[in-house]
């Protein structure tokens, strides 16, 4: 029976993640310098600014996630550098609920079309991104924040057992910046109500529980993504592992099973 759902599992995530192509997945940052123009990313970058660290932390309900990302980017000269930073999203229209903030104050972004290639899609893609501009003086650190919520993947099928939900991010656009992270730090919260005690097949994670949720966390240090994405796979037992397609079946089955019955007593009220 494990086998099984396990196989159920994996062929409701090749339907997500290769079957469409609406992914609910945000990608890390990327540098901009002069050279870039329209082509592609990545792009062979060679500034001084560096993305040393992130934290990405997400929540989530039945319906949606919510996301809270905290990117620092440092300056390594000695001189002031100014550059432009893209933020893509791999979806056809990006969150409308964006709060983007520097050291805590607002910071405007514009969007943009940009080009997106990586392993995972094996070809070039066009996508939305926000674009801001950031003010670096010699040797500075910046934190950048942004928080939004955005529907993500849920494989409600009447004939599984099972519903599957699923969230990927894009991490490959941090080998743009040509330097490893100094840490980066990944944490999903998941609650308890959609999610089953045994949900985790992915091995990176580790996972603690909390009194209303799962928390499935990674930590990397100096560090280059050697794979584009960083997913997570979680899934949630109906109620007796009944299908609504089951619970179909049976009241059709009950209706037809009741009907003789029903019968007779019409007939015994006509005869009265």
């Amino acid at each position: 029976m494990r086998k099984f759902n396990l196989i159920l599992l994996i062929s409701a995530l090749l339907f997500v993640f290769i079957g469409s192509n609406d992914f609910s997945v945000v990608c890390n940052p990327y540098p901009m310098d002069e050279n870039y123009g329209v082509s592609p990313i990545p792009v062979d970058y060679n500034g001084s600014v560096y993305f040393t660290e992130e934290v990405i932390n997400v929540t989530y309900d039945s319906s949606k996630a919510y996301m809270h990302a905290q990117y620092i980017f440092k300056n390594n000269c000695t001189e002031n550098v100014d550059l432009h930073i893209r933020l893509p999203f791999i979806v056809y229209d990006g969150p409308d609920d964006i709060v983007l903030s520097e050291e805590k104050h607002p910071l405007d972004y514009s969007w943009v079309n940009t080009t997106v290639g990586l392993e995972f899609f094996d070809d070039y893609y066009e996508f939305k991104a926000i674009e801001f501009f950031l003010s670096f003086e010699p040797y500075e650190k910046i934190t950048v924040t942004i928080q939004y919520s955005r529907e993500y993947e849920i494989d409600d099928s009447t004939m599984n057992s099972f519903i599957y939900y699923s969230f990927g991010y894009i991490i490959g656009t941090a080998k743009t910046w040509n330097h490893p992270l100094d840490s980066a730090l990944f944490e999903f919260w998941i609650p308890k109500s959609i999610c089953d005690d045994s949900f985790l097949l992915s091995k990176q994670f580790a996972v603690t529980v909390e009194p209303k949720h799962y928390v499935a966390s990674v930590e990397y240090l100096n560090w280059i993504p050697e794979h584009d994405v960083i997913d997570i796979y979680w899934h949630k037992l109906r109620p007796f592992g009944l299908t609504p397609s089951h619970i179909s079946l049976f009241l059709n089955g009950l209706g037809v099973a009741l009907l003789p019955l029903s019968v007779f007593v019409v007939l015994i009220i006509l005869r009265r």
